[in-house]
C-alpha cells in the first residue's frame, strides 16, 4: 500500500517539477493588485452591502404590506334584510388591492436591489481573486 501511495505521489507530482514556460497563445498572469484596485474593491463591497442591506428592508416591508393587505379588510357593505335591518360587514375593496400592488412594488424593487448588491458582490470577488 505504501509503494502504491508513493507511485500515485510521484506521478501527480512529476509533471510539475520540470514544467516548460507556458505557450504563446496562453494568457499571461494578472498584473498584482494595485492601490486603486484596493480602493474599487473597497468601494465594490461598500456598494454591495448598501444594495443589499436597501433591497432586504424593502423586501421585508413589502412583503408585511402585502400580509396586511390581504389581511386587514379597509371597505364595508351594508346589507339590508328582509325585516329592515341594516348589517355592515367589511369586506376587501379597491384599496386593499391598491395596497396589495403597493406591496409587490416594493418586494420586486427589494429583490431587484438585491440582485444588484450580488453582482457588485461578484464584481468586488473577481477584482480581488488573482
Amino acid at each position: 500500500m505504501k509503494r502504491l501511495a508513493l507511485v500515485l505521489a510521484l506521478l501527480l507530482v512529476a509533471p510539475t517539477a520540470y514544467a516548460d514556460d507556458p505557450p504563446p497563445w496562453m494568457p499571461s498572469a494578472p498584473p498584482p493588485p494595485t492601490r486603486g484596485d484596493e480602493a474599487q474593491l473597497r468601494k465594490l463591497k461598500r456598494e454591495a452591502t448598501a444594495f443589499g442591506t436597501i433591497g432586504l428592508v424593502l423586501a421585508a416591508g413589502g412583503i408585511a404590506v402585502m400580509v396586511v393587505a390581504l389581511d386587514v379588510p379597509q371597505s364595508e357593505r351594508v346589507t339590508m334584510a328582509l325585516d329592515g335591518t341594516r348589517t355592515t360587514t367589511r369586506e376587501l375593496g379597491d384599496a386593499n388591492w391598491a395596497e396589495l400592488a403597493g406591496g409587490v412594488a416594493l418586494t420586486v424593487t427589494g429583490l431587484a436591489l438585491g440582485g444588484v448588491a450580488l453582482l457588485k458582490a461578484k464584481q468586488a470577488r473577481k477584482l480581488s481573486s488573482p
